[in-house]
């Protein structure tokens, strides 16, 4: 990565940023100081989830990630009302074994409200971290942007979640428990209702969790019956081994049909749907 980040633009150090298993001190510091040319959320969210605590080194960690949430803060209040950009602010350095309190389950619910998980396009992430990666000549493109891409749609905040909803139950009464389990199902419907399969698997184990205490679980036969779909056009995928296809081009263009809808495009495997 260091010979690419020297050649690269500054859009495609975004990218590189997004895609390093961690940063050196000087480019935490470059990222610090352009912080504000990134003007979608789901680049912030990525670089703000918290399956990757040490993605900045110690020194200017708390700095780096203050200046990110004021961003995402700002993005927030102009972007489309969204659940996974004000999940991230509210959970952004939480432990998952603290409880909820009264305050954050307030604005839980209000985040539960919301219409949609996010409001920004796996596919046009993807499309862009490809360009960037082509541009910089490195292996792999198609795969590794979709990896990238898979960053944005906040399945650590959402995991974060449900840890800490774990951690809540016993802590609450039983109406508590039946409200705190409906705000999961909603966040967890618009969730699965988003076209990853990342997000449908993640976004149907909160809505399994919200079913059992509000205590409704015949609710869950109809995502069970989607996420039994899903898993058919899973193994079909899997089976037909795109890895091994020997056309570069074909499996290019493979990958871009995916991020287009990755849920309706492994439903196109199993032949419940055409390719996106």
């Amino acid at each position: 990565m260091s010979q690419a980040w020297l050649r690269a633009s500054a859009e495609a150090r975004l990218t590189l940023v997004m895609a390093a298993p961690s940063l050196s001190e000087e480019q935490a510091r470059w990222l610090m100081q352009h912080v504000t040319t990134l003007d979608d959320t789901a680049r912030l969210v990525a670089l703000l989830d918290p399956r990757r605590p040490f993605l900045f080194p110690e020194v200017p960690r708390s700095e780096v990630r203050a200046a990110l949430l004021h961003r995402l803060r700002t993005l927030s209040q102009n972007s489309s009302p969204a659940m996974l950009p004000r999940l991230t602010l509210l959970l952004s350095g939480t432990r998952e074994e603290a409880p909820f309190n009264a305050q954050e389950l307030k604005a839980l619910e209000a985040i539960s409200m919301l219409p949609s998980w996010r409001g920004t396009s796996f596919s046009q992430t993807f499309l862009q971290v490809r360009g960037h990666l082509r541009e910089l000549g490195l292996p792999d493109t198609a795969a590794r942007a979709f990896g990238v891409a898979e960053q944005t749609v906040g399945s650590g905040v959402a995991l974060l979640l449900r840890k800490r909803a774990e951690t809540s139950w016993s802590h609450l009464s039983v109406e508590e428990q039946r409200w705190l389990g409906r705000m999961l199902w909603h966040i967890g419907q618009r969730m699965a209702e988003s076209s990853s399969l990342l997000e449908h698997s993640v976004g149907t184990l909160l809505m399994e969790d919200g079913a059992e205490h509000m205590g409704q679980m015949c609710d869950l036969d109809q995502a069970r019956r989607r996420d039994d779909m899903v898993r058919e056009g899973l193994r079909a995928s899997l089976a037909a081994s795109i890895e091994r296809w020997p056309l570069p081009s074909l499996l290019e263009d493979l990958e871009a049909s995916r991020a287009r809808n990755e849920l309706t495009w492994l439903r196109a495997f199993s032949g419940h749907a055409e390719l996106p």
